[in-house]
């Protein structure tokens, strides 16, 4: 809320909240999303952060969807945090507090797409976690991998389990995430796993900021 274009937007009468609206003061418990829906038709979605940084040195992605039932979805976890669609002071609901429950599976332009949203709840216990580990053990000749943050023990366990198979498993981190006492990096290299740091790659010293793998 501190930031110059948070209180830009508040002075020319925009009306912003986080996610303490809803009595989260935890500064593990944030709100991480990047999306913005437009017209109800249109998601723009991917890593990229709203900062200079983000725009001109990080390593970042964002991807442009026009499709109505995404969209709806979209806008559904969007009003379980402004409060309703009538927006403060509704009930607003962050983290393992949000109660509705989004249609995962869609259909954009006759193409089927999946969407989660995390954390998982008692409205929607599907999990991020499930569906990306599924993904990972159906592999059946790569997984590529970009990921800022990886601390999950779970998924380097199925990465390395994968490649121990035979599967192409390679990856790209931060290097200074890499260096956190909770990252799996020395564990996947130690495997044999083939993963680079951006230090190697990009020598101007930007956060790797991507959040993607492809299977």
């Amino acid at each position: 809320r501190g930031q110059s274009g948070c209180r830009r937007m508040e002075e020319a009468g925009l009306h912003i909240i986080d996610e303490t609206c809803d009595g989260w003061d935890d500064d593990d418990l944030n709100s991480h999303h990047k999306f913005c829906v437009i017209d109800g038709q249109i998601v723009w979605t991917g890593s990229y952060n709203i900062t200079n940084s983000g725009t001109i040195y990080n390593n970042n992605n964002a991807v442009k969807i026009d499709c109505t039932d995404l969209a709806d979805a979209y806008l559904t976890e969007f009003n379980e945090m402004w409060g309703g669609t009538s927006g403060p002071p509704g009930d607003c609901h962050f983290s393992t507090n949000k109660t509705t429950l989004v249609d995962h599976h869609l259909t954009c332009n006759g193409v089927e797409v999946d969407v989660y949203f995390s954390p998982t709840t008692e409205a929607s216990p599907d999990t991020t976690y499930d569906v990306l580990l599924s993904l990972m053990q159906n592999a059946q000749n790569s997984i590529h991998f970009c990921m800022y943050t990886f601390t999950q023990g779970g998924f380097a366990s199925k990465l390395i389990q994968r490649h121990d198979a035979g599967i192409t498993v390679r990856g790209v981190m931060d290097d200074d995430q890499a260096q956190s006492g909770y990252s799996v990096y020395n564990l996947l290299i130690n495997s044999g796993v083939d993963v680079k740091l951006d230090d190697e790659v990009d020598p101007h010293g930007n956060f790797m900021h991507h959040k993607f793998a492809v299977f």
